[in-house]
């Protein structure tokens, strides 16, 4: 399976070209049963592990149990993805497939497709869309994973696509495609209001988290409204153990640190690459940005 790789600069707009991942097969998700036992799962701190590995996987076949209607049913599959990432990223996943939205899509696909590139000039909503190609056909839930990953050199310091996936107003989008070529619309406006809260929102996201969901080595933290992450700073360690409680300076500096292989710092989020062999173990990570200061536990399974 061969997929086209392609660049691009990071335009006005936050959108910028998506580059096909290694291995661009979904992920499954693991039945319910298959869960880690109920034993285990108490053992975990509320405070920081907000849902069992269970109910984890409960909701996440739920979402993905939802079906459109005939002429939406791909793009309902795609919607579905891309609401298990919100939710397993902390924020509302109740995304909806809007039938003009994605004819908006689709038009920015065929676009693509008669040039023979994607570009974010061609008119026909290109401007308003996530884009992506492949010397293949390419099945519109593949691209919310591709955009997700959002690796590429155009793509490292700002994960603009993923950035739109999990934007906390986002309630409506559609998806197009054409020979190869897929579009998802995300510029939607302001996409409501994000209300006031103590700590953000990341990807992954805080507590359990499927391993099978992390595409790519970007991790992406998104700050509160009206903090700033221009000066922010990261910390990262790997634990041998659950924490019970937020490790103490002096528990961290018995823990194994993770180094990073970038930072990139944007207004309202933080993009960072830990050194890591694959989305494996319990890590422990520290966003401090002036004032503000978030902490959190990130157990793959």
């Amino acid at each position: 399976m061969t997929l086209r790789i392609l660049f691009g600069t990071l335009l006005i707009s936050s959108l910028s070209y998506a580059q096909a991942p290694s291995g661009g097969s979904a992920p499954e998700t693991k039945p319910a049963g298959q869960a880690a036992a109920a034993g285990k799962n108490a053992a975990r701190s509320k405070a920081l592990y907000p849902r069992t590995q269970e109910a984890i996987n409960k909701t996440m076949a739920s979402i993905q149990s939802k079906k459109g209607s005939a002429n939406l049913a791909e793009a309902q599959e795609a919607v579905n993805a891309l609401n298990v990432y919100r939710y397993l990223c902390g924020v509302p996943f109740s995304v909806k497939a809007d039938a003009s939205m994605c004819s908006q899509a689709k038009a920015a696909a065929d676009a693509c497709a008669a040039k023979g590139t994607i570009s974010h000039s061609l008119g026909s909503y290109t401007d308003q869309c996530n884009l992506a190609a492949s010397s293949r056909d390419l099945p519109m839930v593949e691209t919310v994973h591709m955009y997700m990953d959002d690796s590429g050199g155009a793509n490292r310091e700002m994960r603009g696509h993923r950035m739109h996936c999990l934007k906390y107003g986002f309630t409506a989008t559609g998806f197009g495609k054409q020979k190869g070529f897929g579009a998802m619309r995300v510029m939607l406006g302001g996409g409501g209001k994000t209300p006031k809260m103590k700590r953000g929102w990341s990807y992954p996201g805080n507590g359990f988290y499927p391993a099978a969901w992390m595409k790519g080595n970007g991790w992406s933290y998104y700050a509160p409204p009206g903090v700033s992450m221009k000066n922010a700073s990261v910390s990262m360690w790997k634990l041998e153990q659950p924490p019970k409680k937020a490790p103490t300076p002096s528990e961290l500096k018995q823990a194994q640190s993770v180094s990073m292989g970038g930072v990139f710092k944007h207004d309202g989020q933080i993009v960072f690459e830990p050194q890591i062999q694959a989305p494996e173990g319990i890590y422990w990570v520290e966003i401090k940005a002036g004032n503000f200061s978030d902490k959190y536990v990130v157990e793959f399974f």
